[in-house]
């Protein structure tokens, strides 16, 4: 029995909301290539915003600004350089894929990702992957990325479900920070 399976044993939960890179799979692209030419199109759209340390904050803060014409470039930049590198190698992650194929109809399954749609269920469908998931929430389908938990909201119905039988599975703190954002429990892939 996978950690994940163990865990759910433990812990009442319906819906699993999986994130994808460097969770489910793992994509092999130039990232650092991604946050240098992100800023440097960020800096040109507004020279004086202040940068901060990690790429992603600063995408989400210069959004909160600026609104959908900033995330309009980086959507664009997205869809690009992922478009670019996603014929590169693509490490799946069994723990949690055979997790899905196995155990995956007793939940209700899903997945947020600061990837686009076209890296995302190409990658889902080849591996068969694609039909578990009841929705994909992609960076194209929002304004702001995790930590931000626009996303959660997206997927999240007050109506029908309670946020206590969610959970966040992720690999790093902006999924943690996500999860605990939108109030709902995390597990972090080993």
């Amino acid at each position: 029995m996978s950690n994940l399976a163990n865990y759910l044993v433990q812990h009442s939960k319906k819906y699993l909301i999986f994130d994808f890179d460097e969770t489910l799979f793992t994509l092999e692209m130039p990232w650092e290539e991604y946050q240098r030419e992100m800023k440097f199109r960020l800096h040109q759209f507004d020279p004086d915003f202040s940068e901060f340390e990690d790429v992603y904050d600063w995408e989400n803060a210069i959004t909160k600004k600026y609104g959908a014409k900033v995330a309009a470039i980086r959507w664009n930049y997205s869809a690009e350089f992922e478009g670019k590198y996603s014929k590169n190698e693509v490490q799946e992650q069994y723990d949690l894929t055979d997790f899905i194929r196995e155990q995956g109809k007793k939940y209700q399954l899903f997945v947020w990702t600061s990837n686009m749609r076209s890296t995302a269920e190409p990658v889902l469908e080849k591996a068969g992957l694609l039909s578990f998931f009841s929705q994909l929430v992609t960076k194209g389908d929002v304004l702001l990325m995790k930590p931000d938990p626009e996303g959660f909201y997206k997927i999240f119905d007050p109506a029908t479900q309670k946020k206590s039988k969610f959970l966040m599975i992720g690999n790093g703190d902006h999924d943690r920070d996500a999860a605990s954002a939108a109030g709902i429990d995390f597990w972090l892939r080993p």
